[in-house]
């Protein structure tokens, strides 16, 4: 039988944009390149513990939006247990944007913690 954890704390969604460059202000960037994944600090720690072997389970806050759906449905394709994520209809699930310039390699970040 796997040892149990539970993870208390935030979830959230992470999009990390690859740019070549940093845009000026009001220059638009055409770029291809990002990624729409789940994390933040309880999410990222619940799938390292569930890559360690550990049978985890979740304990934190999340919106009533699409991006809550989107991180049950992952949490629970991944063998997380979401039982104890709690849905607050009056908040936003957190959503972090992570603006990587390629040619610098730095890397901005922008927080929308609501729900957290």
């Amino acid at each position: 039988m796997k040892p149990k954890l539970l993870i208390v704390g935030d979830v959230g969604i992470e999009i990390i944009c690859e740019l070549r460059h940093m845009p000026e202000p009001a220059e638009v960037l055409a770029e291809d390149k990002y990624s729409f994944l789940p994390g933040a600090e309880a999410g990222n720690s619940a799938l390292c513990a569930d890559g360690l072997g550990v049978s985890a389970q979740l304990c934190s806050r999340v919106g009533k939006d699409g991006n809550a759906a989107r991180l049950r449905s992952f949490f629970y394709e991944n063998n997380i247990d979401t039982g104890t994520i709690f849905t607050d209809s009056s908040a936003q699930t957190a959503l972090t944007v992570y603006l990587s310039d390629t040619s610098r390699a730095s890397v901005r970040t922008i927080e929308y913690r609501a729900a957290a």
